[in-house]
């Protein structure tokens, strides 16, 4: 099940995992609404990847309080992030990436 903001702008997955509906939230390029159901392919989020240091910055930068730095890589709670980018602005490994 794919649905778009008003904009269009922002696209929602309702995924079923083993009987568990699971709603996940990506940013995603501009869609028009008729064509949300196609759109899954424009979205976009920020994952960091096994480039990461563990140096804490991008904790820090997180306005959303959405990255787990419990181990290396550290991970994105995507159902709590913003999509802002301001881990991505402040890695210094350059391990934030928008994919």
């Amino acid at each position: 099940n794919v649905l778009t903001d008003g904009d269009g702008n922002c696209v929602f997955f309702v995924k079923d995992l083993a009987g568990f509906s699971v709603k996940t939230y990506t940013k995603c390029a501009p869609v028009q609404a008729e064509a949300a159901a196609d759109a899954s392919d424009q979205c976009l989020q920020y994952v960091i990847t096994d480039d990461c240091i563990g140096c804490g910055y991008c904790l820090a930068a997180c306005p959303a309080i959405c990255i787990d730095g419990t181990l290396i890589p550290f991970t994105i709670e995507q159902e709590k992030c913003r999509h802002c980018g301001s881990c991505a602005e402040v890695c210094t490994a350059d391990a934030v990436q928008l994919v």
